[in-house]
């Protein structure tokens, strides 16, 4: 938006421009931006895009607007993605007890939904992190929720959840 001036420069745009290579106030900068898009093809190659998201983060950590409603915009679309399965799953059944996650000395039974956090956007303190439990924390006011979210963060790697979780249906006693 800055580049085609439909808005002000902003930290996060310096910041994308820096990560690019690519000269503030440079002739064609929109363009530059364009190919570096799309210079995979039709469709943005999404892990080039995703290489620029802590710069988001940091951007909206400090008070960058632009970089803040992305990071709103983010954590709205992670609660929309957790509270679809929150209802898929009680469509099916529930969730079953904390004793049959193997975790009952941590979690009661009830409407409380542990949400496991991992990856290096949802770190402990990251602006999404907090936006994110901002979210959860004003639908368990009763404005707009069904269930409470225990954000979680693991302390193993995801490979070890996986042969928890395997060895859990091969031996469920």
């Amino acid at each position: 938006r800055v580049e085609d001036g439909r808005g002000p420069p902003t930290r996060l745009h310096g910041d994308v421009l820096r990560k690019l290579r690519l000269r503030p106030g440079a002739p064609n900068i929109a363009d530059a931006l364009r190919r570096w898009a799309y210079s995979s093809g039709p469709a943005p190659e999404w892990s080039k895009v995703a290489d620029l998201a802590p710069l988001v983060t940091t951007a909206a950590a400090e008070g960058d607007a632009v970089a803040v409603g992305i990071v709103n915009d983010a954590a709205e679309g992670l609660w929309e993605q957790i509270f679809a399965v929150y209802m898929a799953v009680k469509r099916g059944g529930g969730f079953g007890s904390a004793a049959d996650a193997g975790d009952a000395g941590r979690y009661s039974d009830g409407d409380i939904v542990p949400i496991v956090l991992c990856g290096g956007l949802l770190q402990r303190d990251g602006a999404l992190t907090k936006k994110l439990g901002e979210s959860l924390m004003a639908r368990e006011s009763g404005r707009t929720g069904m269930f409470s979210g225990l954000l979680v963060y693991p302390e193993r790697g995801p490979e070890w959840g996986a042969a928890w979780m395997a060895r859990k249906l091969m031996d469920p006693f």
